[in-house]
C-alpha cells in the first residue's frame, strides 16, 4: 500500500489516503495488487508489462513469486465463476427442453443438441494451447470447455 494524501492548496491541510484494503482471504495481499496483476493477465501483458508498467510510474512492482501466487488466486476465481455460470446455463437448457417438449418430466435423460467450437492461441499449425467449448443450440450459452495443450 502506498502512502498518498490529498492537499489542499489553500488551506494547506493534507488528508492521507490509503489505496486499497486488504484482502483478508489472500493473506497481506491488498486489493490493488489483486486488480494490476488482473489487469496484466487481461491485457495479455503479464508479469513484464506490470513491471514495465510500474517502472513507468515510479513505483514499487510485486515480486515475480506474489504475482504468480495472485495468478493462481485470480484463475481459481474465474474457473469457479465460469462452472457456476455453465451449471447455470444448462439448467436453462433443461428448462427450455421441458417447456419445449410437454411429454417429458425433470426426471427424464434430456437430449440437448450442442455444437462444438474452437480455437488454438495463435493462428497456424504453431500453436501448442487451444481451447474448445460446447455450446447448446436451443440458448446458444455454452455448457462446457476444455483447454487443449500439444505439449501434455
Amino acid at each position: 500500500m502506498a502512502d498518498l494524501s490529498v492537499e489542499c492548496s489553500v488551506l494547506l491541510d493534507a488528508t492521507p489516503l490509503k489505496t486499497s484494503s486488504t484482502i483478508t482471504k489472500r493473506g497481506q495481499s491488498f486489493d490493488v495488487n489483486w486488480r494490476a496483476v488482473y489487469h496484466s493477465l487481461e491485457t495479455g501483458g503479464g508479469y513484464e508489462g506490470l513491471v514495465s508498467f510500474c517502472s513507468i510510474m515510479n513505483m514499487p512492482c510485486l515480486s515475480e513469486p506474489a504475482y504468480y501466487k495472485q495468478v493462481d488466486s485470480i484463475l481459481e476465481a474465474l474457473e469457479a465463476e465460469a462452472d457456476d455460470e455453465m451449471r447455470s446455463a444448462g439448467q436453462r437448457v433443461c428448462a427450455h427442453i421441458l417447456k419445449e417438449n410437454g411429454e417429458l418430466n425433470s426426471d427424464d435423460v434430456l437430449d440437448a443438441a450442442v455444437y462444438f467450437d474452437g480455437t488454438w492461441a495463435k493462428r497456424g499449425f504453431t500453436s501448442l494451447t487451444g481451447v474448445v467449448f460446447a455450446i447448446a443450440v436451443d440458448t446458444g450459452e455454452v455448457l462446457d470447455y476444455h483447454a487443449l495443450s500439444k505439449e501434455c
